[in-house]
C-alpha cells in the first residue's frame, strides 16, 4: 500500500518548488517508509511507501515513461498478481504490484480495470496529448481524491493534505447532509466531501481529465449482473460460495508481518477469521485476533436479544482454530469522546460513528504493536455473506411469480421462528404500503436549522435514497443490489480505512467487500438467502463445520458493537463537559446547529441530570463535528 499526490497544471505553467515541497510535508505525520517522486516542467507525482508486502519494497514508483512521455503513480495491492504476471510477457516476479498495473494499462488502456483484483487507485497523466486518468478500484477499498480549477489538477490519497494544499473552504451542503441525522453514514451526496471543490473518486470509476474539462466513466456495476447462475444442486451453490470465500480470504493473506483480524461472535468476521486461520494454519502461522469487550462493570444491556459482551463466543470458535491468539480489549478509561482530538487531525472528516472509534483505534494500535502489517475484517458481511431477511426474499420471489417457492420457503421459516402466517402476510402488506407511502423526513432527529435542510433539498434527496436503496425489511432485486453497492457508503468506508492504515502501517482488507463476494451475491437465487429456512441463511447452512453451531443457529441473539458506550461517557462525563459546553457555545456551531437543539442541550448538560442515550449520541456527533470546525479554523489563522 502506498499514498500518491500530485499536481498537474493543464495550462503547461511549471510546478513551483514551494507546491512541490508543501504537498509532500502534509504526508509527514503519516507511517511512510519511503517518498519518492517524478517531476516534469507541469507535473509532478508523488509516491509515499509503505512496505507491507514482498512486492512493495520492489515498486519503482512513480514511473516516468520518456518513451511514451507518461507519468504514472499507484497506491495499491494486487490480488491476481499471478494471474497478471502469467498475461503480462513484459512483466516478472520481483515487480511491484504498481509496475504491474503499469504494465497492464498499456496492454488493455481505459479498460484495465476489467484485469484488476485487489485494493487500489493510480493516476496516469499523458503529457503528450496533455490527458490525465484517475482509477479507484472496483469497491472504493482505497481513497482518493482531487480538486481540479483553472485548469490545475491536484490528487490525493488522503483528504488532509490535500486541503492544506488548496486551502478549500467548507461545504454547507456536506455538511448539512451530514448532521441532517444522527446515524453513522456522513456522506449523503456521491463524491461530495467537506470541502467546497475536493470530490472523492467514486467506486468502480475512472476521471477523464482532458481540453480543461473532465468526465467521470463507469467501468463496473453489480447492478448490471443478471442473477443468471444455475447450478445443478444447493450442494453446488455451496461449493461456489465457500470456494470463492476461501479465495478472496487467501488472496489477500499477502504481507511481510504478522496477520491478524477483527473478531466477534457473529457471523461475518468468523467466517473471515476461520479460511485465515486454516490458511495459516498450513504454513504454520498465528493469526492475531482482537475483539472489543465491554467494561467490567458494565451490567449489560436490558434488550434480551443482543449480547454485549462477545467473548464467550469467541473463544468458543477459538477452540475450532488453535493458531488463533485472541486479544480482548476493554480500553479502560476510554469512551467515544477520547479519541476524537487525536484521530480527526489524521482523518480530516467529523466522524458521527465515533463511538466505534474507542475500539477501532486501540485495535489498530494493538495490532501494529504486536508486529501485524495486515489485518481482516468482516465488515461489510453484513451486506454480502450474511445478507437475508426474510420479508425480502418472500417478497422477491413473490415478484419473480415463483409462488411454490415462496410457500415452501415461508413454511421453513415458520418451522424456525414460530411466526403464523397471519403475522408474515400482515407484515408484509404493512411494508408494501411503506413502499407507496415512504415515511417522512424525520425533522427531530436532525442537528441542523431547517433553513439549511430545505435549502439543499434533504428530504427530498433521503427520501429518493431510501426509494431507490428500500428499507432493507423488504426490498425488490434493484433496492437490494443499490443497497449493496451504495458508492456513498463504500467511499466512506474506504476513506476510513486507508487513512487509517496509513497512520498505523498496516494494511487493513474486508475480503466480504471483494468484487468476487458481491458478484457473488449479484447471481445467488435469492432462495439461498434464506437456506434452511433460517434468515442470513447462506452463511448458517453453508458455514457449517466451519463456525460453531452455538454461533451459526443462535438465531434468537445478535452481538452489539459498542454496547456500553452510554455507560462509558457517563461515567468519563467530568472529563468531557467543559469542552462539550466550550464546542456548543462556540460561535463556529451557529451556522450550522439548529438554536432549538443547541439550546435544549445546553439545558440538558447544565441541569446536571443523567444524560439520554438520545443525547450521548447527538453529543458524539456534535463534539467530533466541533473539533473538526476547530482544527479548520486553526489551520485558516495560521494561514
Amino acid at each position: 500500500m502506498s499514498a500518491i499526490w500530485g499536481i498537474i497544471d493543464f495550462s503547461k505553467q511549471n510546478i513551483s518548488k514551494e507546491k512541490q515541497l508543501s504537498f509532500a510535508k502534509t504526508y509527514d505525520s503519516y507511517a511512510i517508509d519511503r517518498v519518492d517522486s517524478a517531476l516534469v516542467a507541469n507535473a509532478l507525482f508523488s509516491c509515499g511507501h509503505q512496505f507491507l508486502t514482498p512486492a512493495a519494497s520492489w515498486d519503482a514508483l512513480p514511473i516516468y515513461d520518456k518513451e511514451r512521455n507518461i507519468l504514472f503513480t499507484c497506491d495499491g495491492v494486487l490480488d491476481n498478481r499471478e494471474e497478471l504476471l502469467a498475461e503480462l510477457p513484459a512483466s516478472s516476479p520481483d515487480m511491484g504490484d504498481g509496475q504491474l498495473i503499469y504494465l497492464a494499462y498499456l496492454k488493455w488502456g481505459a479498460s484495465v480495470c476489467d484485469h484488476l483484483l485487489g485494493a487500489f487507485t493510480f493516476a496516469v497523466y499523458h503529457i503528450n496529448t496533455n490527458r490525465c486518468l484517475l482509477f479507484t478500484d472496483h469497491m472504493s477499498n482505497r481513497s482518493l481524491f482531487y480538486s481540479f480549477e483553472d485548469n490545475i489538477l491536484y490528487f490525493s490519497t488522503l483528504i488532509v493534505p490535500l486541503q492544506e494544499i488548496t486551502q478549500s473552504t467548507l461545504s454547507e451542503k456536506w455538511i448539512t447532509a451530514c448532521l441532517s441525522n444522527t446515524s453513522a453514514n456522513i456522506a449523503l451526496y456521491e463524491a461530495l466531501t467537506p470541502f467546497e471543490g475536493i470530490y472523492q473518486c467514486m467506486a468502480a470509476t475512472y476521471i477523464d481529465f482532458t481540453l480543461g474539462r473532465y468526465q467521470v466513466q463507469e467501468y463496473w456495476s453489480p447492478l448490471k449482473i443478471k442473477p443468471d447462475l444455475k447450478l445443478a444442486s444447493s450442494t453446488q451453490y455451496k461449493e461456489y460460495f465457500i470456494h470463492t470465500i476461501q479465495q478472496c480470504v487467501e488472496s489477500q493473506i499477502r504481507t511481510t508481518g504478522q496477520v491478524s483480524a477483527t473478531l466477534s461472535g457473529g457471523l461475518d468476521s468468523t467466517t473471515i477469521a476461520a479460511f485465515a486461520a486454516s490458511f495459516l494454519a498450513a504454513q504454520d502461522k498465528t493469526l492475531f485476533s482482537y475483539t472489543s469487550i465491554p467494561l467490567e462493570d458494565f451490567e449489560g444491556s436490558s434488550d434480551s436479544y443482543a449480547i454485549t459482551d462477545e467473548s464467550q463466543k469467541v473463544l468458543e470458535f477459538c477452540k475450532m482454530y488453535s493458531n488463533i491468539k485472541p486479544s480482548f480489549l476493554s480500553c479502560v478509561n476510554k469512551d467515544g469522546f477520547t479519541s476524537l482530538p487525536e484521530l480527526i487531525p489524521y482523518i480530516g472528516y467529523p466522524m458521527k460513528s465515533a463511538h466505534n472509534l474507542t475500539w477501532l483505534n486501540e485495535v489498530y494500535a494493538k495490532a501494529h504493536a504486536d508486529g501485524c502489517t495486515l489485518i481482516l475484517k468482516g465488515q461489510y458481511g453484513n451486506s454480502t455473506l450474511s445478507y437475508g431477511p426474510a420479508l425480502t426474499v418472500f417478497y422477491q420471489l413473490l415478484l419473480q411469480g415463483k409462488w411454490n417457492t415462496m410457500y415452501k420457503s415461508i413454511h421453513a421459516f415458520q418451522k424456525h421462528y414460530k411466526v403464523p402466517l397471519k403475522n408474515i402476510v400482515l407484515f408484509m402488506i404493512k411494508e408494501l404500503w411503506g413502499h407507496i407511502h415512504l415515511p417522512e423526513f424525520n425533522y427531530e432527529d436532525s442537528l441542523v436549522p431547517q433553513s439549511l435542510l430545505k435549502e439543499h433539498h434533504i428530504p427530498t434527496t433521503m427520501k429518493d435514497v431510501q426509494r431507490i436503496h428500500g428499507t432493507g425489511n423488504m426490498d425488490s432485486r434493484s433496492q437490494r443490489m443499490n443497497f449493496l453497492f451504495d458508492r456513498c457508503s463504500l467511499g466512506q468506508l474506504g476513506m476510513f480505512d486507508t487513512v487509517m492504515g496509513l497512520t498505523y502501517h498496516l494494511m487493513i482488507r474486508d475480503p466480504a467487500k471483494d468484487k468476487r463476494i458481491v458478484v457473488l451475491c449479484s447471481q445467488m437465487p435469492v432462495k439461498y438467502y434464506l437456506a434452511g429456512g433460517l434468515e442470513r441463511g447462506l452463511i448458517r447452512t453453508f458455514m457449517r463445520g466451519q463456525i460453531p453451531d452455538s454461533i451459526l443457529l443462535d438465531i434468537h441473539h445478535r452481538g452489539l458493537q459498542s454496547a456500553d458506550n452510554h455507560y462509558r461517557i457517563q461515567k468519563n462525563w467530568h472529563l468531557h463537559k467543559e469542552k462539550m459546553l466550550s464546542i456548543l457555545q462556540s460561535d463556529l456551531m451557529d451556522d450550522y446547529i439548529a438554536l432549538d437543539i443547541k439550546k435544549e442541550l445546553l439545558e440538558e448538560i447544565c441541569c446536571e441530570t443523567e444524560l439520554s442515550p438520545y443525547t450521548t449520541r447527538k453529543l458524539n456527533v456534535l463534539y467530533s463535528f466541533g473539533l473538526f470546525l476547530e482544527i479548520f479554523e486553526r489551520k485558516h489563522a495560521d494561514e
